[in-house]
């Protein structure tokens, strides 16, 4: 008989992530009056690379949730280039509060 495992992904909020893993979301209005927001120095690896990625949107809450949605289940790199260098796996992340 065959055995199966199955394993349920890991949800959160990205206020609980962040917390999780003391990291500071950083939100900037635009002059054309949008916002977008990222964790600070932090990087999406893809293969090799590092990608800046952020949030967009008309409003702080929007621009949060859509960080959320671009950075769910990637490895993020945090402060790159120094020596606390570290990397985490981002769930599937809940751009809500908590």
């Amino acid at each position: 008989m065959m055995r199966i495992v199955r394993r349920v992904p890991e949800r959160m909020t990205i206020e609980e992530f962040a917390e999780k893993h003391d990291l500071v979301m950083e939100v900037v209005r635009r002059k054309g009056g949008n916002y977008y927001a990222h964790f600070q120095r932090a990087e999406v690896k893809d293969g090799s690379i590092l990608i800046g990625t952020s949030g967009e949107g008309l409003t702080e809450d929007e621009a949060i949730s859509n960080y959320a949605t671009e950075i769910s289940d990637k490895l993020l790199v945090i402060g790159a280039y120094t020596k606390e260098r570290r990397e985490i796996w981002a769930p599937q992340l809940d751009g809500r509060a908590a």
